[in-house]
């Protein structure tokens, strides 16, 4: 069935932030956001774009169900997936998770329980490794929003990424990182989630996605964002946005600093000279920490 309308829901994620997080308060200025995205745009490579093709084909509408797009957004060169080692550490996490949340499907429920929390945990050495994430870890040490060793840094990353949480009363055990990096189908049949484009490209490839056309669009040279409307597993997605062509480790670095910084609020940041933003979700309560869905805007 298709719905005219976007949801993006609230899913809540529960984390305990540990002493040495510090909340951002108001010390942190979008100015200095801006300048941390610009140099962390920086640190990106310059040859990971070279590598993807991205068709965007038709302009749509949020209420428009026809398909503007007949053929696939992406195109990548298999390269991808074996010379960026933080992107092969990524895919092998797909196949962890179910998408409908009718599902009660903790990765951790399966027989490979220790091969499960061992792909994370290398995913996220993968990432650690990166200029990306060092350039990260010092920019929140420097701004007194984080205090701690790069094994500290780890576990603050697998708190907010892959801490599991129920939704409602629903059996399903969700995740930061299964919300954003892959996506999620609601009991009423909308999508939650799925805001990554090497993920939207595996689901292409094996015909579970159809993209329907761009509504907006934005180059930063080393990629891309894009506002778009497609069809996932039958269940429609008026609005979505994602990156394109970047790193995970880039993506995620984006997330987590305004998850600490700019939480429930748009977290105003500027790459190439444009001025773009991520929304997060967070309310605290009785010393807990809650976080919803992460996106990026135009």
């Amino acid at each position: 069935m298709l719905y005219s309308i976007c949801s993006y829901g609230l899913l809540i994620l529960t984390i305990i932030l540990p002493s040495y997080i510090i909340p951002a308060g108001n010390w942190l200025s979008d100015t200095e956001l801006m300048s941390f995205t610009e140099n962390l745009l920086q640190q990106e490579p310059s040859d990971l774009s070279n590598h993807v093709i991205t068709w965007e084909q038709g302009k749509t509408a949020p209420s428009c169900l026809a398909d503007h797009a007949p053929q696939p957004l992406l195109w990548l060169d298999k390269k991808v997936f074996s010379d960026y080692p933080t992107i092969t550490s990524l895919v092998k996490l797909y196949d962890k998770y179910y998408p409908d949340d009718s599902h009660h499907e903790r990765p951790y429920f399966h027989e490979d329980e220790d091969d499960d929390e061992e792909e994370e945990s290398n995913f996220l050495d993968s990432v650690l490794e990166t200029n990306i994430m060092n350039f990260t870890q010092s920019f929140l040490i420097d701004k007194r929003i984080f205090i701690g060793s790069k094994n500290k840094f780890k576990k603050l990353l697998k708190r907010i990424w892959f801490t599991y949480y129920r939704r409602d009363t629903a059996k399903q055990i969700s995740s930061a990182f299964e919300h954003v990096f892959l996506g999620e189908i609601n009991k009423d049949g909308s999508v939650l989630g799925l805001h990554n484009w090497l993920f939207f490209y595996r689901e292409e490839a094996l015909h579970n996605l159809n993209y329907l056309g761009w509504i907006q669009k934005i180059y930063f040279g080393k990629g891309s964002l894009l506002k778009l409307h497609y069809v996932w597993l039958g269940h429609n997605k008026p609005v979505s946005t994602m990156f394109v062509g970047t790193t995970p480790e880039f993506e995620l670095a984006l997330y987590t600093v305004c998850f600490l910084a700019r939480a429930n609020d748009r977290c105003y940041f500027s790459l190439a000279g444009n001025t773009v933003y991520i929304k997060t979700y967070m309310f605290n309560s009785n010393g807990n920490a809650y976080m919803g869905s992460s996106y990026p805007g135009i």
